[in-house]
């Protein structure tokens, strides 16, 4: 078990040196699950303004 939690921590530490600057802007937030929340809620979010984009250039295209 002991093991398993430090392995735990140095992949947690990895991950912080990989997202320095998301985590930069995701300091204030500290809980894991609220951590995961956001960055799926920001996932739908950039898919939803993605496809908002798109759509307009879609038509455009096919209308030429």
């Amino acid at each position: 078990m002991k093991f398993f939690i430090a392995n735990k921590k140095r992949s947690i530490s990895v991950w912080a040196r990989r997202n320095a600057t998301l985590m930069k802007y995701n300091s204030v937030v500290t809980n894991d699950m609220s951590m995961l929340t956001t960055k799926r809620f920001l996932k739908g979010y950039l898919n939803t303004g993605i496809s908002i984009m798109q759509a307009p250039m879609l038509t455009f295209l096919h209308r030429q």
